[in-house]
């Protein structure tokens, strides 16, 4: 547990590290977490409904009184979330190609969407390789 716990610190504190590595845990925990995280956010600002409905994403700016403000401050908070999220995941996910000795160049897949995803997502999967390009751990940096 207290693993976990560093391993999900180290995604916050060590998000500009770019040539270090990550192991399979220290990628995919704090991507697990921020998932359940905006899950549950989206679920109590009624947003996966709003979609699923075809009524959109309505944030209540727009349209005064639309939401109660708590679901606006929410919804503003998700956001941030994610953008933070997102970053954070992104330099992961280039310290988890140096872990499986791949390039960080690998990332311009992320253009391509669908086959691109794919892609990464196999690579994120295989396991951490000896005798690497960039031989210091997250941890150690």
């Amino acid at each position: 547990m207290k693993a976990a716990f560093i391993d999900y610190l180290e995604f916050w504190t060590k998000m500009p590290v770019f040539n270090a590595t990550a192991n399979r845990r220290q990628f995919w925990l704090p991507l697990a977490v921020h998932t359940i995280l905006l899950a549950a956010l989206l679920v109590s600002t009624h947003q996966v409904n709003q979609y699923l409905a075809g009524r959109g994403v309505n944030i209540g700016i727009a349209f005064s009184g639309a939401l109660p403000l708590w679901a606006v401050i929410v919804f503003l908070a998700e956001i941030v979330l994610i953008l933070m999220a997102s970053v954070g995941t992104f330099m992961s996910l280039a310290r988890r190609l140096h872990d499986a000795d791949f390039s960080g160049w690998w990332l311009w897949l992320l253009l391509f969407s669908g086959i691109g995803y794919l892609i990464l997502l196999v690579i994120a999967l295989l396991p951490s390789r000896k005798n690497l390009r960039w031989p210091l751990n997250q941890t150690d940096a």
